[in-house]
């Protein structure tokens, strides 16, 4: 479930930073995970399959760090997330009140949901009794990715058993006809970013906001309220690592 160190930062009103991960070797979150407040692994796009993410999930509980789950709507596969005792789901694509009361549905165990009792792992970690408090430890994020997900984003942050928006800046870019390239926070996508905020902010929801690992942007997205701030991914960490190594290399010929 949700780490302490998450939690204790949320408590203090402190940003909470976190990365994504993209690549299905665990090792990857020992070697940098331990340093974030959250990692989420991204069940959607990425090179990662469900065979993966029990080992990478087990490795964020190594290193003391959040997991969120990113992954379609389906409702028989949440709650199998759920059950290997992750911090939380982040659902992809949710343009409609009515998907997001099938998410909330799936995650959320009776009064609130359906969501079906029995998984082997958060028994084994946390008591048989785990249902009981679950609603409360494990968050259900909507990814709103489209115009119509943001005209809804108000109704959509309101729901009962949701516990915040994320905003898909590349989605979001792509169906406003705005290059897939840029800063983050500045133009329609900063507007989009501002109206997502505010409708957190007006029922006390989180938010998590996708950042370039710049110290700028990152500051424009806390003045702005964001809650959750997401860094960079391990690809992007591999690449630009590379390539300031070859850049060192070809400075070191030339002189």
């Amino acid at each position: 479930m949700i780490h302490e160190r998450f939690r204790a930062k949320r408590a203090a009103g402190q940003p909470v930073f976190g990365t994504s991960l993209r690549f299905r070797d665990a090792g990857i979150v020992e070697m940098i995970g331990g340093g974030w407040d959250f990692v989420w692994i991204d069940l959607q796009h990425g090179t990662i399959g469900a065979d993966h993410l029990f080992d990478i999930v087990r490795a964020c509980d190594l290193v003391g760090v959040t997991s969120l789950v990113r992954m379609p709507l389906n409702p028989s596969g949440i709650g199998w997330v759920l059950d290997m005792d992750v911090g939380g789901v982040i659902i992809a694509q949710v343009d409609t009140v009515c998907q997001a009361r099938e998410a909330v549905k799936a995650a959320r165990f009776p009064p609130a949901g359906d969501r079906s009792y029995g998984g082997r792992r958060i028994i084994d970690r946390q008591g048989r009794d785990y249902a009981t408090d679950a609603n409360m430890r494990q968050l259900l994020f909507l990814q709103v990715e489209s115009p119509q997900a943001l005209d809804a984003c108000a109704e959509l942050a309101a729901l009962d058993g949701v516990d915040g928006l994320m905003l898909g800046p590349d989605d979001i870019r792509l169906r406003l006809g705005q290059p897939l390239s840029g800063p983050i926070m500045d133009g329609p996508l900063y507007e989009a970013s501002t109206k997502l905020v505010n409708a957190c902010r007006a029922v006390s929801k989180l938010t998590v906001m996708i950042v370039p690992p710049r110290r700028a942007e990152i500051r424009k997205a806390m003045q702005m309220g964001a809650t959750l701030i997401s860094l960079g991914a391990d690809a992007t960490f591999l690449k630009t690592g590379s390539a300031s190594a070859l850049v060192e290399a070809s400075a070191a010929w030339e002189t």
